[in-house]
């Protein structure tokens, strides 16, 4: 099926080595029903005054996305329930194989391979956070409504390329699933950390304050 941006193919964006430029991808995640902005070049931020509610059409694409711009995504409700997991450090990619759910949509930068997963999950209104507890440093991100992605081929303000490591294929999850997974990486990042660090001496109180919002066995998923 050809983009709506002339000479563009869906084939542009989904192949992992593809050189398709912020215009064409734009185009093709219209087709998915997905809501891209514009980025500066260089940034990982949008400067567009109300982004959040910013709904760019298949004919608008060519005048939104200037040559060598970024594309980021709105997600949540704005992209059909599109949400991703930012996976902030080493530890938090390592474990993301293990406890996310299988998705056909991965991409990443060479410095940092494999770090954003993304999935269809309308029950997972909220972006939820979780840092280190003494250092503030993020350990993974559940991104939904309100946020917005830095999606391929944008270049991050690294000078990396992103690339998408899969098909663009996100997997429909449950809120449920999602949640403990992102808490479950979180806890594991946090230990490994301290582990290689070799503070385990120091681990007791912010494991057990991370352990403790790992737990929502009793908490719906609705209020996620």
């Amino acid at each position: 099926m050809v983009n709506p941006v002339q000479g563009a193919t869906q084939s542009d964006v989904n192949c992992k080595h593809a050189s398709s430029s912020a215009e064409a991808a734009a185009g093709v995640y219209i087709e998915h029903g997905w809501s891209p902005i514009p980025v500066p070049a260089g940034s990982k931020a949008p400067i567009v005054t109300g982004w959040q509610n910013l709904r760019i059409s298949a004919e608008q694409v060519p005048s939104c996305f200037a040559l060598g711009s970024n594309v980021g995504l709105v997600l949540g409700s704005a992209s059909g329930g599109l949400v991703d997991v930012d996976l902030d450090c080493t530890e938090a990619v390592k474990a993301a194989q293990y406890f996310l759910p299988a998705t056909r949509m991965i991409h990443g930068r060479q410095g940092n391979p494999h770090s954003h997963r993304w999935y269809i999950c309308s029950e997972a209104k909220k972006t939820q956070q979780y840092k280190h507890p003494e250092t503030g440093a993020m350990l993974v991100e559940l991104r939904s409504n309100g946020a917005q992605t830095l999606a391929p081929p944008s270049v991050h303000p690294s000078g990396e390329k992103l690339v998408w490591l899969t098909e663009i294929e996100p997997s429909v999850v449950s809120a449920e699933d999602l949640v403990r997974g992102v808490k479950q990486i979180a806890a594991v990042a946090l230990i490994a950390q301290h582990w290689h660090s070799g503070s385990r001496n120091n681990l007791a109180l912010p494991l057990g304050g991370m352990l403790a919002r790992v737990d929502s066995t009793k908490r719906p998923a609705s209020n996620w």
